[in-house]
């Protein structure tokens, strides 16, 4: 993920040369559970488990909705979970979209904690508001703090789970962003997986082939999902 280190001049010529990944039709089916406003989409679980509430920073470039099946997954295991919409599909340019969710009634009535979630730039974005509050367990899906100062002292549980096959967050990259992270950082690799499957949005450019299938990565990043939400609970 060298890329990451951009400047905003170049983010602004990806914005005009390239259009946002679409999603899945699964995806979109998935949309029915979910409760929306213009900034959000909230799937409630039906018997919450923990008390920790997950919110969810898409990739760059890639549309909220890609990620719905994931989120819907993880309301399904017991935790309400927010994915946002972030302006265009950027977190740098929304990094405080977590407000959104935490400043929503049903948050403030049912969430004791909460864990931010980020896909590859969706990482970004969490870094960049982690820099500020420090209150919320982070969770790095193909990404990592790209610079320094952001959380390497960050007191709650970090965790970065990445495929063993992704080439745009690959694991030399991933060890050499590891100055800028807390030394307590959990480190996850699922073996087989790649960087697209983590979404529901299709191929992706540069990315390895996965060896193991769609549902299977997921399944396990929703299983290390809901345990750092409940590390949260602790």
């Amino acid at each position: 993920m060298k890329w990451l280190k951009v400047s905003s001049a170049v983010v602004m010529m990806v914005l005009i040369t390239a259009c946002s990944s679409k999603p899945m039709p699964e995806a979109l089916a998935v949309l029915a559970d979910a409760e929306q406003t213009d900034k959000y989409y909230l799937f409630k679980a039906d018997n919450p488990t923990v008390k920790s509430c997950y919110i969810y920073y898409p990739g760059g470039l890639v549309e909220a909705e890609a990620y719905a099946p994931y989120v819907a997954d993880i309301a399904a295991a017991g935790a309400h979970a927010f994915l946002l919409k972030l302006t265009l599909d950027l977190a740098m340019l929304d990094v405080d979209a977590a407000e959104n969710a935490k400043q929503s009634d049903f948050a403030k009535a049912n969430c004791k904690n909460y864990v931010l979630g980020g896909h590859s730039l969706g990482g970004i974005g969490i870094a960049l508001y982690a820099e500020k509050v420090k209150d919320d367990g982070l969770l790095f899906i193909s990404s990592y703090a790209h610079k320094e100062g952001l959380v390497a002292q960050h007191p709650q549980p970090v965790m970065v789970v990445r495929g063993s096959n992704d080439l745009l967050s690959s694991e030399e990259e991933t060890n050499e962003a590891k100055p800028f992270m807390p030394a307590v950082t959990q480190y996850i690799t699922i073996d087989g997986g790649n960087h697209a499957q983590m979404g529901y949005y299709g191929p992706q450019n540069r990315d390895g082939e996965a060896t193991i299938s769609r549902a299977e990565q997921q399944q396990q990043l929703v299983k290390y999902t809901m345990d750092i939400l409940r590390q949260m609970d602790k």
